[in-house]
């Protein structure tokens, strides 16, 4: 337990001996336990140069590059480590964790789920197969994951709020105050059970005590950078429920604050022109397409908190429609063509080397998952937040494709995007110019693609939508070529998992609350509107 003696002693063991890989290896993992991140990612670079296929460094580099929260290199670092050792339940773990960071959830519980099986009794990793199975709706299986961590370590407070926000995910919030009423009774100050208070209080008339819990967290010492910013946005929103705008805005800025995400705007903006420059009517004239011909995918677009959920619901309280939520396919396809044969000019030059073979091949992969899914199902729902993006691909993989944008005002969706919490791979959800520069962009591909995009496409406004809803759901509902079924106006009884922030909005009956909702916050927006280029409202 000696590591600064130790690190000295290996410094000089490395300057004598530059090629000794296990003394840097050893040097290393040193820094790394003394919090020294950056220069034990240095050193396990000495020795991976030294020995380059070297698992433990690898290993060790992953480790260092979650330190300081650099995902997508770590998940790098980790399948090549995985790949010198495919049988280390730890590297194999690390790797499922940091894709559940980053968002890549279907690969996070393969990892996670196959790590569980050599070691079912290890608490940490069934935790995090069930935060990863919750995320993707998988309730039932995330609440035995939950189970088996809570057998193997009772005192384990994460896999307490887990089972707790599934019972609040299934309406049954007195049950989900039961999980965490222990812990409360106990003087436990822990972020996740303030997250389960925020969710319930409302519904259990706590609202008072979940403020209160809430704000001692917000000040308690010893939490993570990012446990103090999920405190601050739940805590926040009570304050907005309550009309405190300004103390809830206080809240939203302070969680932003804490939240390490990088996004690159310039090279946002310029995928925006390739994909313009790349997806004309000449590209769309003689392109190739897959001959598979399906009306079965039916995709929604719309950029994070415009209502995409909303309408899927919609679409999913029809007896002939299945709302899959978001599908992770056409993602993974890209990045199979771009690290391919073809893909040495990148995202989206790949596009212009497509063959009508390669897009059946991809196709029927899809089309393969959505019948795993929903085999008797006439339409699909894909609302994954890249859709608008991939909408020229998706054009070509299912020309008899439908597709429904739903576009609400970018000043609530900037609101609600910067009073909510998302994982790195929203990198821009952080700041108000960072979201105005998102929601900029976004509006200029989707003015595109409404020019070329050669799929039916319906524009709905959410306004509009929660303003004349019986109007606007039979247009939905005909649009999809579904014959009318009166449930899809009652869309909120309709019982069904939603794995993303609006579980609880599309289980209500539509409400025209948060539309200006913006407004409560104008004096704070600045840097949004002038992002937006809405400085005059």
């Amino acid at each position: 337990g000696r590591l600064a003696e130790a690190e000295v002693a290996f410094r000089r063991v490395v300057a004598l001996q530059p090629t000794y890989a296990e003394a840097a290896l050893e040097l290393a993992q040193i820094l790394l336990q003394e919090g020294k991140a950056a220069e034990a990612e240095s050193t396990f670079h000495v020795a991976l140069r030294l020995q380059p296929r070297w698992h433990e460094a690898l290993h060790g580099l992953g480790d260092c590059l979650m330190a300081r929260a650099q995902l997508a290199p770590a998940i790098d670092a980790y399948r090549r480590a995985l790949k010198a050792d495919p049988n280390h339940v730890a590297t194999r773990f690390r790797l499922g964790s940091a894709l559940l960071a980053l968002g890549n959830l279907e690969e996070a519980v393969d990892h996670l789920g196959r790590a569980a099986k050599v070691a079912p009794r290890v608490a940490e990793v069934q935790r995090a197969l069930g935060v990863a199975l919750a995320k993707l709706g998988r309730l039932p299986e995330a609440r035995v994951a939950y189970q088996r961590a809570l057998k193997e370590c009772p005192e384990d407070v994460e896999s307490r709020v887990g089972e707790a926000l599934i019972l609040d995910q299934e309406r049954d919030w007195e049950g989900a105050y039961g999980k965490i009423a222990p812990l409360l009774e106990a003087g436990v100050e822990h972020p996740g059970v303030g997250s389960v208070l925020a969710n319930i209080c409302r519904h259990l008339q706590r609202c008072d005590e979940a403020v209160a819990y809430l704000e001692r967290l917000r000040v308690k010492k010893g939490l993570r950078p990012e446990q103090r910013s999920e405190v601050c946005l739940a805590l926040g929103k009570l304050y907005d429920r309550g009309g405190a705008f300004d103390e809830a805005f206080a809240c939203f800025r302070e969680g932003n604050q804490l939240r390490a995400y990088d996004f690159d705007a310039k090279a946002h903006i310029a995928t925006t022109d390739q994909l313009i420059e790349t997806f004309t009517r000449a590209f769309f004239d003689q392109a190739p397409r897959a001959t598979v011909a399906s009306e079965v995918p039916l995709f929604i677009i719309g950029t994070p908190r415009s209502g995409t959920s909303l309408v899927e619901q919609i679409l999913a309280s029809h007896p002939d429609a299945y709302g899959a939520g978001e599908i992770e396919d056409t993602g993974i396809f890209v990045g199979e063509l771009v690290e391919g044969r073809y893909g040495k000019g990148g995202y989206p030059d790949c596009f212009h080397h497509l063959t009508s073979r390669t897009l059946d091949r991809l196709a029927r992969r899809y089309l393969d998952h959505l019948a795993h899914l929903a085999p008797d199902a006439l339409r699909v729902t894909d609302k994954m937040l890249q859709n608008y993006r991939n909408a020229g691909f998706n054009a070509l993989l299912f020309p008899r494709a439908r597709v429904v944008h739903i576009r609400r005002d970018p000043r609530d969706v900037a609101v609600s995007i910067y009073s909510n919490s998302f994982l790195e791979s929203v990198a821009f959800s952080g700041d108000l110019e960072t979201i105005g520069i998102y929601c900029r962009e976004y509006r200029r591909l989707m003015d595109h693609w409404r020019e070329v995009l050669p799929l039916p496409m319906l524009e709905v406004e959410y306004e509009a939508l929660v303003g004349e809803p019986e109007r606007w759901i039979r247009e939905i509902i005909a649009f999809a070529g579904l014959a009318w079924d009166d449930r899809c106006l009652h869309f909120h009884e309709t019982r069904r998992t939603v794995a993303t922030l609006s579980y609880d909005q599309v289980r209500q009956p539509m409400y025209k609350g948060s539309a200006g909702r913006w407004r409560n916050y104008e004096r704070h927006l600045g840097p949004l509107l002038k992002a937006l280029g809405m400085e005059d409202g």
